[in-house]
């Protein structure tokens, strides 16, 4: 098996493992993790077995030893972890490792160009399949599509949003299949104003702007941005809107309001006090903090108060040095002549902070690591070293 059909892979899995446990009835994201920790392992085993073609170029430096890093301190903070049970956390962290280093590898294994397009391809398919998952296997839970303890739907909103993007970066890149990377936009984003994640709802047409800012001379750019926004607002304008704010203004003092957050972040900033340098280790959110609402908290929901708690500020400093060095990448794009990397980068780089206001990950960072390593190698690729549309195919990853 080819490095460019492992990178299909990896992008699939990154988007879609969530919906495993559903996919299997089995409502419990433990069966997910599960899945993922042996599918993430087969795929790092394979790409050791990858040959590495002579032209191939190494990922931007700055980029692989920020988030190395990242992952050598989150390790190291096993030592000291509060969390309530250790060897799962080491599993967790294991699996985060791996999902990075196999896609920094098998990057490395393969055409930047055919491997960059391929891990996007496949991205755009898992976070299909996450959004029909959550669509058939859930419908809507309280008037909002996914399911609060299983599939969340502001999970469900962060990777359709991710998937958006990404889709119209390849209507941008690729000609020849514009219409099948349209089609699958237009879904996903019927699949973010159904979860109604307020947020994620912010967050996309902010990076949407930023996107085609980088974009303004590109048609297709504009046609993308503008059939998002339509259908957005065509969306929102029914009555499951309306029914949902009206919710939302009766719930107040609830996690999922702002009010609520407030007081979560007060106990999570009395917690830090405690352990302000080194952070009371990885994942030991859920087990450390006061479980103030009814449903249980495994993070902060904020990225910079979650990091602190985890991390310590030397964790703080080395996240704010990955959102840096992912933000450089815009540069490199450019300079590259790849307009279409570099508006995928930033619209993602925007999308993740905004999302780190409100949102957090249990395990590493709102930014996903393995797409920045994918966009960090894609940025160096200038647009003749592209593969001719003819080698390109859309959600089929056999044909390389």
């Amino acid at each position: 098996m080819s490095a460019a059909v492992l990178l299909w892979c990896a992008g699939f899995v990154l988007a879609s493992w969530p919906s495993w446990g559903p996919l299997m009835l089995v409502d419990d994201l433990s069966a997910s993790t599960g899945v993922h920790g042996l599918v993430v392992a087969a795929i790092a085993a394979g790409a050791l077995l990858c040959k590495r073609p002579e032209s191939v170029r190494i990922q931007p430096r700055t980029v692989f030893i920020t988030i190395l890093l990242f992952l050598a301190w989150s390790g190291c903070s096993l030592f000291w972890t509060t969390a309530g049970d250790q060897r799962a956390a080491v599993g967790y962290w294991g699996v985060a490792a791996a999902e990075v280093l196999g896609v920094a590898l098998l990057a490395r294994r393969a055409d930047p160009a055919a491997g960059c397009v391929r891990f996007a391809e496949g991205l755009v398919a898992g976070a299909t399949v996450l959004s029909l998952v959550a669509i058939f296997r859930f419908g809507t839970d309280a008037g909002r599509l996914g399911d609060a303890m299983v599939l969340h739907p502001n999970l469900v909103a962060h990777w359709a949003a991710i998937g958006i993007m990404t889709c119209a970066a390849l209507i941008t890149s690729r000609s020849s299949m514009r219409l099948v990377y349209g089609i699958a936009g237009l879904f996903l984003t019927c699949v973010v104003v159904s979860t109604f994640s307020k947020t994620v709802m912010l967050a996309l047409p902010i990076a949407m702007a930023a996107f085609l800012a980088v974009l303004f001379r590109r048609r297709a750019a504009w046609l993308t941005g503008l059939g998002v926004m339509v259908t957005a607002f065509v969306i929102a304008a029914q009555n499951g809107a309306v029914d949902y704010l009206s919710d939302y203004m009766a719930a107040q003092g609830r996690l999922e309001t702002l009010s609520g957050r407030t007081i979560l972040w007060d106990e999570t900033w009395q917690q830090i006090t405690a352990a302000k340098w080194l952070g009371h280790g990885f994942m030991s959110f859920r087990d450390q903090v006061p479980q103030i609402f009814t449903v249980r908290l495994v993070h902060a929901h904020n990225e910079l108060l979650n990091i602190w708690f985890a991390l310590g500020a030397i964790g703080v400093v080395i996240v704010a040095a990955i959102y840096a060095v992912a933000l450089w990448q815009v540069v490199a794009a450019i300079r590259n002549r790849r307009t279409d990397i570099a508006g995928l980068t930033l619209a993602l780089w925007v999308f993740c902070v905004i999302r780190g206001l409100t949102e957090a990950s249990p395990t590493t960072i709102v930014l996903p690591l393995p797409m920045l390593v994918i966009l960090s190698t894609w940025a160096q690729c200038r647009v003749s070293e592209q593969l001719p549309p003819s080698r390109i195919t859309a959600l089929r990853p056999l044909v390389v």
